[in-house]
């Protein structure tokens, strides 16, 4: 393999003789316009503004409908804002900040920075507030756009920074101290021209710091021919033109989403729809409403779309999954021949679902997924993967759409050069570029400038990869993140990330190295997945995952094994584009080692958007109801990181209290699926605006609210007639045979079983064969009539076809206390018995756990009898993580009926108080049965 091979496809010149890089496949690149210098930003606008004027521009979703642009309305604005900013001092050599959310306002501050002659110094919206101020102080910026909520921070930073002269709010109302972006507008000049100005392809435009995923950010100086290359050589490669229509998702202020969503549609003439949050439902609906063709995301984003059109496919039943698997065979097997347009057809309900119109994907930010990558082409979409830094304005390698190479991001750019320095054995070394699109520099940094760029100009990514003989590029991860074992053998952390995270047990991983007695050994910090984080304590999903990485790890060299980890149930930090944030990583990982795997984690600081939300109102009303009625909550500093489990110490019960708090705190209807996605405070507060600002707005809510449906319990879904059923006779009988003759259960006050209906029984758990124990003992007119709550799980097992005709009820369990205390509601008022397990689940050391509220609350609610039952032995009989052991020397088996007692009871006996909580009762239960 060559060290370097240039990819310098052409070269033209202008009329002046100059030399001059451009595409000659592009009509609005002639070379003959010797009025533009295709390698000036601006130039490029202004041809296209010019051919454009009538299209729609911009589109954004604000209440029920969306408001337009188009090019000639978007010009205006920029003429106006251009000639009031250059009033305001904005020029060559002055710098003026944005930050905020994805509209076009944002994207129009930009432009109208740089058409005045300054250089626009875009902000990620979810940096700390630390250093929001340190890039202000850096950068002098004189004129500040924001969004509403950073309006009191800017203020603030005006009175201690007097260079800043303006501050502009981009969307609403404009505070004391600021000027609305109306304003603004109007106190320019419509008419004065703001494209026809000169520049040249070294003038400075945007200065755009990095998001430092392994140490300090740096002010990336980007020059108006840096930001030419996606126009000049992406367009024709993506095959892409005016009549597309850009889904703009991904952060503006970072470097890809600018330049996928801004810098290629306004210099082609597309139309870009706005989507100021990143969260499914909102995507896909602007994705189908606005007809979009071209979707630029970061692979987490693309794996959640295809995993929820997999999702759908799999609720529509079997036959639906029998056709598309059929379909699927069809497209692997002719797509290849017949192409993309024979594949969409085959997949047209997919595509209708998405609004007929999307064809390209266009995938950055990290390598997509194998699966994933081969799922989306045979469902007729294009796909693409790129690769780019801040430091070359995102894309400077691109795969071509008429050749897509899942896990390479294609050959170079036309007018810069590639190469890989100090390839090894394997052809992996070092990625350098050097051309038109690679940075000036380090803005006022010039020892971090010459850093990475050579005595020959190359510019140094830091990148690993290897180039193959037609110049395709394959990244194989970063080099600083490269570990290097005591062996002298490399593992690429990259590499083992995508391999992990393909288990569906885990959701995230992050891998690493640290020294471990002098070696150095891979390292990795672990999020599992939803399901196993909401049913498990970190220390039981610790063995679950550790489990896992074994059984992954055998197909795996020795030395590439995972050899450490920790256990996280929080997201990853990663920057803007979802890469991991490996300083941040490996400090949580060394804050669990300290503190031997608690949740005292890492003091990673709050991002503005953090710290801002802890002041609003809905954070306040929700912080305050924790800390009254959850004692862990007084004790703990509350923030929108706070796991409400595993921090806060919020149980099912509390988080159903929690919700109903909000919607009677905040007149609002929380739907059911809502309850099962919180976990952290963040997610509650953030629910509770979302769902604020829709009604603000008059969008209907339509799923009926948690207290809602607790008063209106589906009866229709239980059947609760008596079972007299052959088999569930044969088959209790067969149980009490094992039971009396292997374990010899003795049953004791039996007659309080049947002396009150209806009533709860309430029994410790320690093993698997505790509710059989229990109904075995029950008299038969008493048993047919008392119901226990299953998982719903129970449906997949062997066991169902006699469980079925039993008087188990499955339910969806895993965090839904909504549907089981339904459930338990209904078979209270029917007249039927419920048994109650208050643990929630079997002890793993046979000793009595704590009794969760439940009971309490069933109590309360119903007026129902509790009937305490103690059961000994079980634990013994069948452990956890064993099979039944039928020889059990000495074993005391018992099943122990107390008295029936109703809250009045244990008011009287001075159990409880003259006003208990669900919390009391749940413990004097347990108390009483614990001593039986």
């Amino acid at each position: 393999m060559r060290k370097d091979m240039p990819a310098k496809e052409y070269l033209l010149y202008n009329r002046a003789g100059a030399p001059h890089y451009g595409n000659p496949h592009n009509p609005l690149l002639s070379p003959e316009d010797a009025s533009m210098n295709h390698l000036v930003y601006t130039d490029l606008l202004r041809a296209s503004f010019d051919a454009n004027a009538s299209r729609s521009c911009f589109h954004i979703k604000r209440g029920p409908v969306y408001q337009s642009w188009t090019y000639a309305d978007v010009r205006r604005d920029l003429n106006a804002l251009a000639s009031a900013l250059s009033a305001a001092g904005i020029r060559r050599g002055v710098n003026a900040a944005v930050i905020g959310e994805n509209i076009p306002e944002w994207v129009i501050a930009h432009h109208g920075i740089v058409l005045a002659g300054g250089c626009a110094v875009p902000i990620d919206p979810n940096l700390p507030e630390a250093e929001i101020r340190e890039i202000i102080r850096i950068t002098e910026a004189r004129v500040v756009f924001c969004s509403p909520v950073y309006a009191s921070l800017f203020v603030t930073l005006s009175r201690e920074f007097p260079f800043i002269k303006k501050v502009v709010i981009l969307d609403g109302s404009s505070p004391e101290g600021t000027e609305s972006f109306a304003s603004i507008l109007s106190s320019g000049d419509p008419t004065a021209d703001a494209l026809a100005g000169t520049f040249a392809p070294d003038d400075p435009a945007v200065v755009i710091f990095t998001s430092g995923t392994t140490g300090k950010a740096k002010g990336v100086v980007l020059p108006q021919r840096a930001l030419t290359a996606v126009h000049n050589h992406a367009v024709p490669r993506m095959r892409v033109g005016p009549d597309d229509v850009m889904l703009a998702v991904l952060p503006l202020h970072h470097c890809y989403g600018f330049a996928a969503c801004v810098a290629v549609t306004l210099t082609t003439g597309m139309s870009v729809v706005f989507v100021p949050v990143i969260k499914g439902p909102l995507i896909v609906a602007a994705v189908r409403e606005m007809h979009v063709s071209i979707l630029p995301a970061v692979p987490q984003m693309l794996e959640s779309l295809y995993n929820n059109i997999r999702r759908g496919v799999q609720e529509k039943g079997s036959a639906a999954r029998t056709l598309f698997a059929m379909l699927s065979a069809v497209s692997t097997t002719l797509g290849a021949v017949l192409g993309q347009s024979f594949r969409r057809a085959l997949f047209g309900v997919v595509h209708r679902n998405f609004g007929g119109r999307l064809r390209l994907i266009v995938s950055g930010g990290s390598s997509l997924k194998k699966s994933y990558f081969d799922g989306f082409r045979l469902l007729g979409f294009d796909i693409v993967e790129g690769y780019g830094l801040t430091e070359t304005f995102g894309p400077i390698t691109l795969c071509p759409a008429t050749r897509p190479l899942q896990a390479s991001v294609g050959p170079v750019f036309p007018e810069n050069e590639m190469r890989v320095d100090k390839p090894g054995a394997d052809g992996i070394g070092e990625v350098l570029f050097r051309g038109i699109t690679v940075f000036s520099g380090y803005y006022h940094n010039e020892d971090a400038t010459r850093a990475v760029f050579d005595a020959d100009g190359w510019f140094h990514t830091g990148d690993l990869g290897r180039v193959t003989e037609d110049r395709f590029l394959y990244l194989t991860g970063r080099q600083k993140d490269v570990i290097i074992l005591n062996s002298g053998k490399n593992v690429y952390p990259d590499e083992l990330e995508e391999y992990f995270q393909s288990s569906p047990l885990i959701d995230e991983v992050g891998v690493f190295g640290t020294t471990e007695n002098g070696d150095e050994v891979v390292t990795a910090i672990v999020v599992p997945n939803r399901d196993t984080r909401r049913a498990n304590k970190p220390d039981k999903a610790h063995q679950i995952i550790a489990n896992e990485l074994i059984r992954m790890s055998q197909s795996l060299p020795t030395y590439k094994k995972i050899a450490k980890f920790a256990v996280e149930y929080q997201p990853l930090p990663r920057t803007s584009t979802r890469k991991l944030k490996k300083p941040e990583i490996k400090a949580l990982y060394e804050a669990a080692q300290r503190s031997g795997g608690s949740r005292q984690g890492a003091a990673v600081p709050l991002s503005f958007l953090e710290s801002a939300l802890v002041d609003t109102e809905e954070f306040q009303a929700i912080a305050q109801f924790l800390r009254n009625s959850v004692p862990r909550a007084a004790s703990i500093t509350l923030t929108p990181r706070s796991h409400l489990e595993l921090d806060v110490g919020l149980d099912s019960l509390k988080s159903l209290d929690l919700v109903c708090m909000i919607e009677e705190t905040f007149h609002l209807s929380v739907p059911t699926e809502a309850l099962l996605k919180l976990e952290t405070l963040g997610d509650a507060v953030n629910l509770t605006r979302e769902l604020r600002a829709a009604a603000d707005t008059g969008v209907p809510t339509t799923a009926p609210g948690i207290r809602q449906q607790l008063a209106t319990a589906p009866a229709a879904r239980l059947h609760l007639a008596e079972n007299n059923s052959a088999l569930l006779q044969a088959a209790i009988a067969a149980t009490r045979a094992i039971g009396r003759t292997f374990w010899h259960v003795k049953v004791r006050g039996v007659e309080n079983a049947g002396s009150v209906s209806p009533v709860i029984f309430v029994a410790n758990h320690a093993s698997l064969v505790d509710g059989v124990w229990l109904l075995d003992a029950l008299p038969w007119p008493v048993r047919r009539r008392t119901f226990i709550l299953g998982k719903s799980e129970l449906r997949k097992s062997p066991l169902w076809a006699v469980l079925s005709r039993s008087n188990v009820i499955p339910i969806e369990r895993t965090g839904d206390v909504v549907e089981a205390l339904i459930a338990s509601r209904h078979i209270l008022s029917n007249g039927m018995n419920l048994v109650i397990h208050p643990e929630g689940t079997r002890t793993r050391s046979g000793a009595m756990g704590a009794f969760k509220p439940g009971v309490g609350t069933l109590m309360l609610e119903t007026n129902a009898a509790v009937v305490p039952v103690r059961i000994r032995g079980s634990f013994r009989a069948w452990p956890a993580e064993h099979l039944p052991r039928f020889v059990a020397p000495g074993l005391d088996a018992s099943v122990t009926f107390g008295a029936p007692l109703t809250i009045r009871d244990m008011q009287r006996q001075g159990l409880v108080g003259d006003t208990p909580t669900a919390e009391d009762i749940a413990e004097s239960l347990r108390g009483i049965i614990d001593g039986m």
